[in-house]
């Protein structure tokens, strides 16, 4: 998962909170990356003018066109980026599913409360970006995705060959650039491909899916558009 943000009133997706506003996963968080930071007591993230900062690159990543980490939802140890040798993504190998090999509802629904909070987030010992990065540092909700979406402007470009979104703040000017990093899943890797439509990747949100137990809310971009969708939780995304 990524690295990504930061609030107001918490510390956290990359995100991270301060006095005043706040910092996916996007990554030195969340899942997310930044174009053009604005001058800032913390270098690491960009004040979009919402609700949370917004990290400069995702979880893993030492710059915005960087991929970062991958993770399973509610995983916060990064596997090895050998695809051929990694532990596959997989239902089996998915966190909160007593290792077996299809989802096991039973016994997620009877623990739900020890990994899930109150409002359908992750609690911060299984959020990726909180472990990796610090308390002041969590993964985006729901809500807070659909919040960039709507307080920025986005368009398609790229960084260093590397194809992404620019989001730009409609209400201050400054920038965070996401990645079309890719996604793992079983064993594979499926890097983002220059024209074609099946080769998105999600970022994961920290909110549980509320239509059912296996999905998680992520961010999904690819060279239309970005948008939301529930995604089985094995899968690896940043």
């Amino acid at each position: 998962s990524g690295a990504y943000k930061k609030d107001a009133d918490n510390k956290g997706i990359g995100s991270k909170s301060t006095a005043k506003s706040v910092a996916f996963a996007r990554n030195k968080v969340i899942n997310l990356g930044s174009f053009d930071a604005a001058p800032d007591t913390d270098p690491t993230s960009v004040d979009l003018g919402l609700s949370v900062k917004w990290a400069t690159a995702n979880v893993g990543a030492l710059n915005p066109d960087d991929n970062g980490y991958f993770f399973a939802w509610g995983e916060t140890t990064p596997r090895s980026n050998n695809w051929a040798t990694a532990k596959p993504y997989t239902w089996a190998n998915a966190p909160f599913n007593n290792g077996s090999s299809s989802f096991d509802a039973d016994y997620f629904s009877a623990n739900k409360s020890e990994w899930v909070d109150e409002n359908g987030n992750l609690k911060p010992e299984y959020d990726a970006a909180t472990v990796i990065m610090g308390s002041e540092w969590r993964m985006p909700t729901q809500a807070e995705i659909k919040e960039l979406y709507e307080g920025c402007d986005y368009e398609w470009t790229s960084i260093g060959g590397t194809y992404g979104w620019k989001f730009t703040s409609k209400t201050n000017s400054n920038s965070i650039f996401i990645p079309l990093a890719g996604y793992r899943q079983d064993n594979k890797y499926y890097p983002y491909s220059p024209g074609s439509t099946d080769s998105p990747t999600p970022y994961w949100t920290s909110t549980l899916d509320a239509s059912g137990n296996y999905w998680a809310r992520t961010m999904v971009i690819n060279q239309h558009n970005p948008h939301e969708l529930g995604k089985y939780h094995g899968y690896g995304f940043p």
